[in-house]
């Protein structure tokens, strides 16, 4: 049987809204060890993603008070827990993305990035 997305995901996950601003996404990256946090929106008690903040969009950023809005990424890809590794590693490939988040049920479930892979593989899980 192949493994799963739901083996290497990172859950639960670190995510913020659209208000915040991009010196908080940073320092919360540092704080909880992530590359990437999903925008997300709470509306009518469902949570609804937005976009995708990772390192790489935070690199030229030099004012500290600005929202994620304006820089987050609209472009996002997902898969769900029961998406082999096969299948998600050439999702991202295709798609030129390094993470991957994880919906159940039109829920943000989890995250996964190309390093999980790399440690997947160093684990022996791949």
């Amino acid at each position: 049987m192949a493994t799963t997305v739901e083996k290497i995901m990172a859950s639960p996950v670190v995510t913020t809204t659209l208000d915040s601003t991009t010196g908080y996404v940073r320092e919360l990256m540092e704080r909880k060890h992530v590359s990437a946090i999903p925008i997300v929106a709470l509306e009518d008690e469902t949570i609804n993603l937005l976009g995708i903040v990772t390192n790489r969009d935070l690199r030229g950023v030099k004012d500290e008070s600005t929202d994620v809005e304006f820089i987050m990424s609209r472009r996002i890809k997902s898969v769900s827990k029961e998406t082999t590794l096969r299948e998600a590693a050439r999702k991202m490939i295709e798609s030129e993305m390094h993470h991957l988040v994880v919906i159940e049920k039109e829920k943000v479930v989890g995250i996964i990035s190309s390093m999980d892979f790399v440690k997947a593989v160093a684990d022996g899980m791949i």
